[in-house]
């Protein structure tokens, strides 16, 4: 099942994508790193498909102890490629989800799935992108 798809958020315009990502880190991880960026970028996305596939599972059920370390893990590793809008929305949902707030976690969910397009588009436009990931390739 793919949870990004870069059709479903026909709102995202320029200055609400720009927002998203820190691109001074991604600049800097550029320098750092080179061409292994974009093979970080791509397990991300990898990762990030089957975290957001579980996280549904886990927000449905519910789940909270399951959904707070799915959300845990996308709040570490979207922070550290500076992707500061989608760590924020993980951190809520860990948050939440460590609250037992089931209902208020489903809606956080959503919020952090939108986020996770619109980032995926914003990746998609910076060239960091290659395709949009499928869970389990």
């Amino acid at each position: 099942m793919n949870m990004l798809d870069p059709q479903s958020n026909p709102t995202s315009n320029d200055a609400n994508l720009a927002m998203l990502i820190d691109e001074a880190v991604l600049t800097e991880l550029r320098e750092l790193l080179g061409d292994e960026l974009q093979d970080i970028v791509d397990q991300f996305l990898t990762s990030l498909d089957e975290d957001l596939c579980s996280l549904a599972d886990a927000v449905r059920e519910p789940d909270l102890d399951a959904a707070a370390r799915h959300a845990h893990a996308i709040k570490g590793s979207a922070g550290n490629l500076g992707l500061n809008a989608l760590a924020a929305c993980a951190a809520d949902l860990e948050r939440l989800s460590r609250g037992a707030d089931a209902d208020t976690a489903e809606r956080s969910f959503s919020a952090l799935r939108s986020t996770a397009t619109a980032t995926l588009v914003r990746l998609q436009c910076m060239g960091l992108a290659r395709q949009t990931p499928e869970a389990g390739s």
